[in-house]
């Protein structure tokens, strides 16, 4: 449910992905346009083999600019692979990137995520058990409009967490999911836990524990 939540068809934005470290200092990870379509909810098709398209064209840092990547998720995830392609301005090719997925870290954040923690979660569930534990009342981020369309980077982004007086929480109904690392399988999560929204079916936060059952990040 989460994965094929309403996003509408299609929006293309241009992003800033920021790094603070402990001291307050503020480091560019990326930046550049970013493309996403959702053809599961094309009102103007009868059927769709995917659920999910991204393509990021970056404009920065110096160093990284030109590159692009380009990802499609089929709708039928449990039994079909992700496909994905970068492109290298110094090698002037377009590549297959099947490490594009999973707990591959995410070189969009400089390693600050794994793929699969765009959006909470994204991607291939074939990793983890799911178990869904039941509904809870809990505060969460929720409507953060001013957070995401007016605040200016400076104003937002703090030494230890985003400005409270530019982020809005509300107290919602939420499922809680938890997704345990299957026996067998690779992952540097061994157990994460997702709060979904009743309304929307939106993965509003997560908590990721390591391989010694400790916190390790939250979304």
């Amino acid at each position: 449910n989460h994965l094929v939540r309403y996003n509408g068809q299609a929006y293309e934005v241009k992003y800033r992905n920021l790094n603070v470290d402990a001291s307050g200092r503020t480091t560019l990870a990326t930046e550049g346009m970013n493309v996403q379509e959702f053809p599961f909810w094309d009102a103007s098709k009868t059927s769709a083999e995917t659920y999910w398209r991204i393509k990021n064209t970056y404009t920065g840092p110096a160093r990284r600019a030109g590159e692009a990547l380009l990802i499609v998720d089929p709708l039928d995830i449990g039994t079909k692979d992700r496909r994905a392609w970068t492109y290298l301005p110094g090698q002037r090719r377009v590549k297959v990137a099947p490490d594009l997925s999973h707990d591959t870290p995410n070189p969009g954040t400089a390693g600050g995520n794994t793929f699969d923690d765009i959006f909470i979660f994204i991607g291939s569930m074939e990793r983890f058990d799911f178990k869904l534990v039941g509904k809870k009342e809990m505060i969460v981020p929720y409507n953060a409009y001013t957070a995401v369309y007016q605040a200016k980077q400076d104003a937002l982004v703090k030494p230890n967490h985003l400005n409270p007086d530019l982020v809005r929480w509300e107290l919602h109904r939420v499922w809680v999911v938890e997704a345990t690392l299957r026996e067998g399988k690779r992952h540097v999560y061994s157990k994460r836990t997702f709060y979904l929204d009743e309304d929307s079916w939106a993965a509003l936060a997560s908590d990721q524990y390591d391989a010694r059952g400790q916190l390790y990040r939250a979304g």
